[in-house]
């Protein structure tokens, strides 16, 4: 019986959760889409105590975990329902 392939959500939420397949390992590229349509660019970490902690930053930006901007979210499904989805 074959798995039946994942998309949307689930597919994001099954990512986000899953560090060690993250393409661009330890980062994760996020991205939503604001109130006014403009795209809105997040990194999350693959690092403990950080895991669904969105860090709004580019791919390539220095995170200092101390200053740099970041929203803390307490599981995956509450970053999907603030609207961000894998980049």
């Amino acid at each position: 019986m074959a798995l039946k392939p994942m998309y949307g959500r689930e597919k994001d939420i099954q990512m986000m959760s899953s560090p060690l397949d993250w393409p661009r390992w330890p980062r994760l590229p996020m991205k939503r889409r604001t109130d006014n349509g403009q795209i809105e660019v997040g990194v999350m970490l693959a690092m403990e105590g950080q895991l669904s902690t969105v860090w709004l930053v580019t791919m390539f930006s220095k995170i200092d975990p101390e200053t740099t901007p970041k929203i803390e979210y307490t599981d995956y499904d509450a970053v999907a329902d603030d609207g961000w989805i894998v980049d």
